[in-house]
C-alpha cells in the first residue's frame, strides 16, 4: 500500500511539472557572450523557481535560432512576432527576453515575457545590479522575476494630500521650541501624494539589491542609515522601473502632511498629543519601558549605554496609529530625509517653498526610535551631510498628482 501511495505521489508530481508551460530566456544588450549566457542561466532558474514554468528543452538550439534572427534585424532588436513564430516551432509557450543596459556604474536589466500563442507581452519587470558576481546575477534575476508578478516594487502605498495653507514652525501647541524651529511662517503647498509608510527594507532590496539597515530583520522594517545621495539613486531607479516620477517631499510638504494637512487637529505629534499612540521612541522602542528625558543636560554616555543595553530599535512600519490623513510613523521610528538644504527660517510667507538653493546639510525630520518626546514633534528639524553613511535617517516618497 505504501509503495502504491509513493508511486501515486510521484505520478502527480510529474504531471504537475509537465502541466506547467515551458519558457525560454533570451538575453540581449551590453554584455559579452559568456556574461549573457550566465544571465540567461540565472534568469531561467529564477523563472522556474517561481513555480509557474518549466525550462525549455533543446534550449541552445532555440537560442541560436533567435540569435540568428537578431543579427538579421537592422534595428538591433528581435520582433516579438518572430520570437513567437520560433517559439511555436520548438513547442515553447513563453519566451522571456532580458535586455541588459549599462547605466553609469551599474546595469539595468529589463525583461518581458512574451506569450508565444498570442505574440503579446504577458509580464514585464526591471531591476538594477552591478553584476559583479554569480550572487549578484542570481539576486537581480530573482528581483526581476519578483517584480513581474507584483511581489516587489508595486507596493508603494501613497496618500493623497489636498494642498492648503498652514503655519510652519514651532507654534502655540508647544512651549519648548528650538531656535531652528522659528520664526513661524505662513506656507501654502499644492496637492501632492506622500508615502503612507516609510520606505521599507523590502522595497529598498528590490530596487537596490541589498539592505543595509542597522538592525536587519523583518523586511517591513524601515530602511535607514543610507546617505541622502544614495536615496536619490534609489528614487531614480524606482522611477525608471515604475515609470512614475517619485521624489522626496519638500520640508514644507512633509510638515504639512505630518500635521494632518487640511484635516489637522493641531496635534504636537503626528496624529496625537499622546506620543505613545503614534510613535516608537526612546521610552517604548526597547525591551522595557524607560523614563522620558526632555532636557539637553542628559548624561550622553549613560544614555547611549542604556539604549544599547535595552536594545532600542526601529519597528515594523504602520504598527502605531496613523495621523489625521492615514499616514504612519511621521513621529518616531526613524528620522526621514526631505529634499531641502538646511538653513534658518525666514519671516516671509511662502508658496511651495523648496528651501535654499545650496548648503552643506540636508534636512531630516520626525524623530526616531532613540529620540525623546521633544524630538518627535511635527516641527522638529535637523540637518545632516548628504554623503554621510550610517546617519539615522530613513525616508518616505512623494509624488505629484
Amino acid at each position: 500500500m505504501a509503495r502504491i501511495l509513493l508511486m501515486l505521489c510521484f505520478c502527480v508530481a510529474v504531471y504537475a511539472q509537465q502541466s506547467k508551460p515551458q519558457i525560454a530566456v533570451y538575453v540581449t544588450g551590453d554584455l559579452k557572450d559568456g556574461e549573457k549566457k550566465a544571465v540567461n542561466t540565472e534568469m531561467l532558474d529564477a523563472l522556474v523557481k517561481n513555480g509557474r514554468y518549466t525550462a525549455v528543452e533543446r534550449s541552445d538550439v532555440f537560442l541560436a535560432k533567435i540569435a540568428e534572427e537578431h543579427k538579421k534585424q537592422r534595428s538591433g532588436s528581435v520582433d516579438d512576432k518572430q520570437i513567437s513564430k520560433l517559439g511555436k516551432q520548438f513547442g515553447v509557450q513563453f519566451v522571456c527576453v532580458a535586455d541588459v543596459t549599462k547605466v553609469l556604474d551599474s546595469y539595468l536589466v529589463s525583461a518581458r515575457i512574451i506569450n508565444v500563442e498570442t505574440a503579446t507581452v504577458d509580464k514585464m519587470g526591471k531591476a538594477y545590479s552591478h553584476l559583479e558576481s554569480p550572487e549578484a546575477l542570481a539576486d537581480v534575476s530573482e528581483r526581476v522575476v519578483t517584480s513581474m508578478f507584483g511581489d516587489g516594487i508595486t507596493d508603494v502605498e501613497m496618500v493623497f494630500v489636498k494642498g492648503g495653507t498652514f503655519v510652519m514652525g514651532c507654534t502655540g501647541e508647544s512651549n519648548d521650541c528650538y531656535p531652528m524651529e522659528r520664526p513661524t511662517q505662513k506656507v501654502t503647498v499644492d496637492d501632492f501624494y506622500i508615502g503612507k509608510y516609510e520606505v521599507t527594507q523590502k522595497l529598498w532590496k528590490h530596487v537596490m539589491g541589498g539592505s543595509r539597515s542597522l538592525h536587519g530583520g523583518d523586511d517591513m522594517l524601515p530602511i535607514f542609515g543610507e546617505t541622502w545621495n544614495d536615496v536619490q539613486i534609489f528614487i531614480a531607479r524606482l522611477s525608471a522601473i515604475t515609470g512614475k516620477s517619485y521624489r522626496l517631499p519638500t520640508e514644507a510638504e512633509w510638515e504639512y502632511a505630518a500635521r494632518g494637512g487640511a484635516a489637522s487637529r493641531g496635534y504636537k505629534y503626528a496624529g496625537s498629543n499622546n506620543i505613545e499612540d503614534v510613535a516608537w521612541y526612546y521610552v517604548n522602542s526597547g525591551n522595557r519601558t524607560l523614563s522620558d528625558y526632555t532636557t539637553e543636560t542628559v548624561d550622553k554616555d549613560n544614555f547611549v549605554k542604556t539604549v544599547i543595553s535595552n536594545e532600542n530599535r526601529a519597528h515594523v512600519v504602520g504598527t502605531k496609529q496613523p495621523n489625521e490623513l492615514g499616514i504612519h510613523d511621521m513621529s518616531g521610528n526613524v528620522y526621514e530625509w526631505v529634499s531641502d538644504w538646511h538653513d534658518h527660517y525666514s519671516y516671509h510667507d511662502k508658496i511651495n517653498p523648496k528651501g535654499p538653493s545650496s548648503g552643506t546639510k540636508r534636512v531630516y525630520r520626525g524623530g526616531n526610535y532613540s529620540s525623546n518626546s521633544r524630538t518627535c514633534r511635527v516641527f522638529l528639524r535637523l540637518g545632516g551631510e548628504p554623503d554621510r553613511k550610517n546617519m539615522p535617517p530613513g525616508f518616505r516618497l512623494a509624488l505629484q498628482p
